[in-house]
């Protein structure tokens, strides 16, 4: 399972290679999601 800071940090790293956001927002869901089911709510 990856951590949410991991996706975030591929994220930041890839960003200037995806072609569209839509990717990015993905990876932030996918963060959201993670962090909700691990029930760690930092935001």
């Amino acid at each position: 399972m990856i951590a949410c800071a991991e996706i975030l940090l591929i994220s930041i790293k890839e960003q200037s290679a995806m072609k569209s956001r839509q990717e990015s927002l993905w990876y932030k869901f996918l963060c959201f999601t993670d962090t909700t089911f691990t029930g760690n709510t930092e935001r």
